[in-house]
């Protein structure tokens, strides 16, 4: 029996699997580009629901979904080949029109440029050149790599990209004007408290407010210990004043610190109660 029938045939997880040419270093740069997509997915969206659990962000990660979700159904619809270099590459047992790589990254070029000029979100519109300067040239780059490296026909990338654009388009208008209603209701719901869900469209800048958030958070957190810190002072005073009155009620020591008391206080029952001393310190009672 032959090895070919031994063993069934291998296939790839074309998932992170990019092959470029080798000693072509624009190539290598460009297969890094192609696996944009899937730093976006992991890094980002799974990494925003573990830290942040914004109802936007969820919402957007949902669109994406649904986005590569019609993209396969095209797919398998129209069954338009990918181009003759394809073969090169081992990757060609699926269907490239219309690509998903380009659709994926002009989906989530247009509904970030969307959430940065209306303001949702933790970008505010003065932050708006990372759209210019990062997310659209990622965007274009994608498409061009799968055509460079031998994925995709231009045809079949420029159908993805405008594809993407209009599924993300009308995905912000949805979730924006139809379903933004009830992010309130889903904050409030069992699932929404379980797993600290919540919505900051109505902040126009969330970093801003996270920001001045955290330094008055800091600022009162230090006020709070400054507090505690001369609530334990007065406290350890007024115990080791009320134990020297009560074994050298004519020392010296304890003359000095009853002294340090009244400056501290006027007499008061609190102590008396606590330390078996006749009066003590009622200006700290709230304090002690």
């Amino acid at each position: 029996m032959s090895n070919s029938h031994a063993y069934p045939p291998l296939k790839a997880v074309t998932l992170t699997h990019v092959r470029y040419q080798r000693g072509d270093q624009w190539g290598h740069f460009l297969a890094w580009i192609s696996l944009v997509p899937v730093f976006i997915s992991l890094g980002g969206f799974v990494s925003h629901f573990i830290f942040r659990r914004e109802l936007q962000g969820m919402f957007f990660a949902l669109g994406m979904l649904i986005s590569q979700f019609i993209n396969e159904i095209i797919k398998t619809s129209v069954q338009q080949a990918r181009p003759e270099t394809c073969a090169l590459l081992e990757m060609c047992d699926s269907h490239g029109w219309p690509s998903s790589h380009a659709q994926y990254m002009f989906f989530f070029a247009v509904y970030f440029t969307l959430l940065t000029y209306y303001k949702i979100g933790i970008l505010a519109r003065k932050q708006f050149w990372v759209v210019g300067l990062l997310v659209w040239p990622l965007a274009i780059l994608t498409m061009y790599s799968r055509v460079y490296l031998g994925y995709h026909t231009v045809v079949q990338v420029f159908a993805g990209a405008a594809l993407g654009a209009v599924l993300g388009g009308g995905w912000f208008w949805v979730v924006n004007s139809l379903l933004r209603c009830y992010f309130p209701a889903i904050e409030e719901s069992a699932f929404g408290r379980f797993f600290y869900v919540k919505d900051t469209s109505h902040i126009p800048n969330v970093l801003k407010f996270e920001y001045e958030n955290s330094r008055a958070a800091r600022q009162h957190s230090r006020i709070e210990g400054a507090v505690a810190g001369d609530h334990m002072i007065i406290k350890t005073t007024c115990r080791a004043v009320a134990f020297l009155n009560e074994v050298y009620p004519n020392h010296s020591i304890s003359q000095i610190m009853l002294s340090l008391s009244r400056e501290l206080g006027q007499p008061g029952p609190e102590c008396a109660r606590d330390w078996h001393i006749g009066e003590w310190l009622p200006g700290f009672l709230s304090l002690v």
